[in-house]
């Protein structure tokens, strides 16, 4: 079979498996009289509310992916699409067909894979004008949503946007407690951390000279 896509044909082999998103147009060409061709198409609503459940857990859906699969696979495919094909079509219906493709596409990724958006927004919070404004501020400079946010720094970071803001803060009022002679409340008003109950309980484990 011959896939036309994006100004190019590529030559697809027996087992080829290709998630493709909505754009660019695309179509197949066979070459042979026995060629097989499955083909689902699925809601847009149904993959927005897995990314937004699965967030950076998932592969990027918003490019095409391609793997081949070996006969067992692809035999355990073509039943898992047939059932879906028999059934109500429901998302629970659709989602389990749907997130072993995904979960074996997501295989691999790793810290290398994180996102601009998401990179460029970390390395804003280094500036103390920027983590004053706590989680709230980096969401914010993402354009995305709190959960989306959690999500990707979950999978990139190990830290909730909260636990990573208050790190930066308590580094940051750690050098200055070694090299500066303001008082503490200044610290945590600088730090965004205006309450000096809290800025304590978030400081406790920081050791080192203190004022």
């Amino acid at each position: 079979m011959r896939h036309h896509i994006d100004g190019r044909i590529d030559a697809l082999s027996d087992g080829d498996l290709i998630l493709m998103p909505p754009d660019p147009a695309h179509g197949v060409q066979t070459k042979g009289e026995f060629a097989l061709i499955v083909a689902l198409c699925l809601h847009p609503d149904i993959i927005d509310k897995l990314q937004d459940r699965h967030g950076p857990a998932l592969p990027d859906l918003s490019i095409m992916h391609q793997r081949s699969l070996n006969s067992r696979d692809l035999a355990q495919l073509n039943q898992a699409a047939l059932k879906l094909e028999q059934s109500s079509r429901s998302a629970l219906a659709t989602e389990a067909f749907i997130l072993p493709i995904l979960t074996d596409m997501a295989k691999g990724m790793n810290a290398t894979d994180m996102p601009a958006w998401l990179s460029d927004a970390l390395n804003d919070m280094t500036d103390p004008n920027a983590f004053q404004e706590g989680a709230a501020g980096l969401v914010k400079r993402t354009g995305l949503t709190h959960a989306h946010v959690s999500w990707s720094m979950r999978a990139f970071t190990g830290q909730s946007p909260s636990e990573y803001i208050n790190g930066i803060r308590m580094h940051y009022a750690a050098q200055q407690l070694i090299t500066d002679s303001d008082i503490v409340q200044d610290f945590a008003a600088q730090c965004g951390i205006p309450n000096m109950a809290h800025f304590q309980s978030c400081s406790a484990p920081i050791t080192g000279p203190h004022r």
